[in-house]
């Protein structure tokens, strides 16, 4: 009589079943691995015994069954589609082990399965990874990375560092599969791949700070954003950049030697709606201070009160670090300072110092 030995993958659990009743056997995750397997009572009642099987990680590859007395070949199947599928394993007599037990080893039984065509198990590949491949990675946008290989079903992909939370794309294959990620700050992201442990390949990215480009009727000033010191006003900046609220708006006070602040109303002078105030984040905690070149967020006495309007420092305006609680600097000026500079000496209303002739922003737009 053959003794057939089925194993049923649901998601990363392993389930053993013997033809006739099962007892005690141990359910585990992950790769194929049974540690001490309880014991197992045949249909006829004749045959009581424990198993033990581990992957290729572990310190044994063979599976013994205590004394099977009948079963001249192996045989092996593959039935039901991924994730719900069974192997089904005849064991043979084989070659005999301590106590007269029978021994089936990992890489006949992966053998067996290879040779008769069926899609392989997770534990029966050896995955290889040939290179891990990006695009340009853009802070707070969904970008993916590719990877090429063989056998890739059997490995394990994870991001560390910008970026940590990987998300699989559909369409993926067993030598190509892509991945996407969303970076939560700029800095280094690493993605590994790695398989029963041990790591196949390693690939560093850089995620840049973002950067702005900020369309204007007198030019073009483009500001870099600082998402590891100041997180809480980079992403509330972009938020307006992204839904492309501050699309013609315009700079509605300005003072020579101190701001040029804009962000707040429509060309029409109509005050526009903005989201919720965000917290303030000091320069104190940030590091960050109001000098010259830097754009920070306008807000009222309240502390915590920003919400769109922002402004560009003209001049070192440090006393605005602690003032009334101080403003949050979240970027700085790095190409068109000098249009800053000619919107700062434009003609205003002496009541309001709002220009005279609008000075518009007819984009703003993440562009890095």
């Amino acid at each position: 009589m053959n003794w057939i030995r089925s194993i049923l993958y649901v998601g990363m659990i392993t389930v053993l079943f013997f033809s006739g009743e099962v007892r005690a056997v141990t359910i585990v995750s992950g790769d194929l691995s049974i540690r001490d397997g309880g014991d197992l009572v045949f249909s006829d009642g004749s045959v009581q015994s424990k198993a033990q099987l581990q992957g290729p990680a572990g310190p044994a590859t063979t599976m013994a069954i205590g004394s099977v007395t009948s079963g001249i070949t192996a045989g092996a199947s593959i039935t039901g589609a991924a994730p719900n599928q069974v192997l089904n394993l005849t064991l043979p007599l084989g070659p005999q082990g301590a106590a007269g037990s029978s021994l089936l080893t990992l890489t006949g039984i992966c053998d067996t399965v290879r040779a008769g065509g069926a899609q392989m198990p997770p534990f029966c590949l050896s995955p290889a990874v040939t290179s891990i491949t990006s695009s340009l990675l853009i802070y707070s946008k969904p970008s993916n990375f590719n990877v090429i290989g063989t056998d890739l079903e059997g490995a394990t992909m994870t991001a560390s560092g910008a970026c940590n939370r990987l998300t699989e794309l559909a369409g993926g294959t067993s030598s190509t599969r892509i991945f996407s990620c969303t970076p939560t700050t700029s800095g280094v992201v690493t993605i590994s791949a790695s398989s029963r442990g041990t790591v196949l390949q390693q690939a560093p990215f850089t995620v840049p700070c973002p950067q702005v480009t900020v369309v204007t009727s007198m030019g073009t000033i483009v500001v870099e954003l600082y998402p590891a010191k100041a997180p809480i006003t980079v992403n509330n900046f972009l938020r307006y950049v992204n839904e492309g609220f501050y699309g013609n708006t315009i700079f509605h006070r300005v003072i020579s030697g101190f701001v040029v602040q804009g962000g707040g109303f429509g060309i029409d002078g109509i005050q526009k709606v903005p989201h919720l105030a965000i917290e303030l984040e000091q320069s104190s905690t940030t590091g960050l201070s109001n000098t010259q070149g830097t754009i920070a967020m306008a807000r009222t006495t309240d502390f915590s009160s920003a919400t769109a309007q922002f402004f560009f420092n003209t001049a070192n305006n440090i006393n605005l670090n602690s003032s009334s609680g101080g403003y949050a600097v979240f970027g700085s000026v790095i190409q068109g300072f000098d249009v800053v500079k000619t919107i700062e000496v434009v003609p205003v209303s002496a009541t309001d110092n709002k220009p005279v002739t609008a000075v518009i922003v007819t984009s703003a737009t993440q562009t890095k």
